[in-house]
């Protein structure tokens, strides 16, 4: 999956407009040491309705670009480098400095913080790792510990992560006690809770609680055995004890099992999926913008729906929203699942391969046409597989 992330990223370059490198500058610096800057980031300016446009920091960590585009709150700047998180900002961006952190480091001494806004609610913080169940009945293990627990109000619940054992993984979830045997309890998504990472006084992630939702199960992140920080953010149901609310996730401490499999209780998808077909039908009648909306919003109530992510790169195509578009695809092809998997995914790969021809990358177009049609039989495929070997 790293490669057709990386794929996609390099023919950025073929549908990008060229530009010359006059004032609009900005600058890339490491999170953990910010005296030292970053060279060879990715960087991409990605307007509302425009082709992309984009480059790499110098050895400086110092990028410059002429576009109005930098100015324009509609745009968004994207920054990518292997081992280190993405950043996605918000424009204007002119003159900034922005701090890139890794994925994978040394996690010992880090600080998870919890708090929330909602009153009457008691959430409480969860960790599990290889042999130990840390929460409010335990408040230590071994090179962990839970404080804050006793306290009424909307926390902070703070565990620290005192050394992180090599080879375990670790997971984090905060667990709706006051509603821990409510079905399709949604007090947990109007909480406003929030999830802070900390590593000494840097800030490495902030996380809110999915809204919309019905669960009283946030899994919030993963830290696998190798050490790289992998968000879940998924709001689900679970029933019993509280010693047993995270019985469900523990599957994820074997890193080979993927977060998007993740499955907590029953979590309905009926407000995704209407969502999802009220954007088709808007697709269909021509409101793209519109469209997108509902795609947007489907996701947002169901990270994990397939579906939803194709159907939004659709939009993101025909809006000229190319990188987006790529991004949707890729998304949909890692997260489809069931009986419909092979058909979310060949409609991924096909609006993706559309992407290249379009761009007149013609061998990256017929791989992916390719893989479409190995997915599932089409003639739509097989002529677009024609099409591109005669060109």
């Amino acid at each position: 999956m790293r490669g057709f992330r990386m794929a996609w990223w390099l023919s950025l370059w073929l549908v990008a407009c060229s530009v010359q490198a006059l004032p609009w500058t900005i600058e890339v610096v490491d999170g953990l040491d910010r005296q030292q800057t970053l060279a060879e980031v990715q960087l991409q300016l990605l307007p509302a309705r425009q082709q992309v446009a984009g480059g790499l920091t110098d050895g400086s960590g110092r990028f410059s670009l002429n576009t109005e585009m930098a100015d324009d709150s509609s745009t968004t700047l994207t920054l990518k480098k292997h081992g280190l998180v993405v950043i996605e900002a918000p424009c204007p961006c002119n003159g900034k400095t922005y701090a890139m952190l890794p994925v994978k480091q040394n996690f010992d001494g880090l600080r998870i913080v919890l708090t929330w806004e909602a009153d009457g609610l008691d959430l409480d913080a969860r960790l599990i790792y290889p042999g130990k169940n840390l929460y409010f009945e335990t408040l230590k293990g071994p090179d962990t510990l839970l404080e804050g627990a006793d306290k009424p109000g909307h926390g902070p619940e703070v565990i620290t992560l005192e050394k992180k054992h090599a080879g375990d993984s670790y997971i984090y979830a905060v667990h709706d006690f006051t509603h821990g045997t409510t079905a399709r309890a949604h007090q947990l998504s109007l909480s406003q809770a929030k999830v802070q990472l900390y590593l000494g006084k840097t800030l490495l992630r902030t996380y809110k609680v999915p809204r919309q939702r019905v669960g009283n199960l946030w899994t919030v992140f993963r830290i696998t055995g190798n050490s790289e920080l992998q968000d879940i953010n998924r709001l689900g149901e679970v029933r019993g004890e509280p010693a047993d609310a995270m019985s469900e996730v523990e599957v994820l401490l074997d890193d080979k099992v993927a977060v998007s499999s993740l499955e907590v209780g029953a979590v309905p998808q009926g407000d995704a999926k209407t969502l999802n077909e009220q954007g088709e039908a808007t697709y269909k009648a021509g409101d793209v913008l519109r469209s997108r909306d509902f795609f947007r919003q489907a996701i947002e109530q169901d990270p994990a729906y397939a579906q939803a992510y194709s159907n939004l790169g659709l939009t993101h195509r025909k809006l000229g929203e190319l990188s987006r578009a790529l991004e949707a695809d890729n998304q949909a092809i890692a997260l489809a699942s069931g009986a419909t998997a092979a058909t979310v995914r060949a409609s991924a790969y096909y609006n993706s391969a559309s992407i290249y021809e379009a761009a007149g990358r013609f061998a990256d177009a017929l791989a992916l046409y390719q893989k479409a049609r190995e997915q599932k039989a089409s003639p739509v495929y097989d002529q677009a597989i024609e099409r591109v070997r005669k060109l």
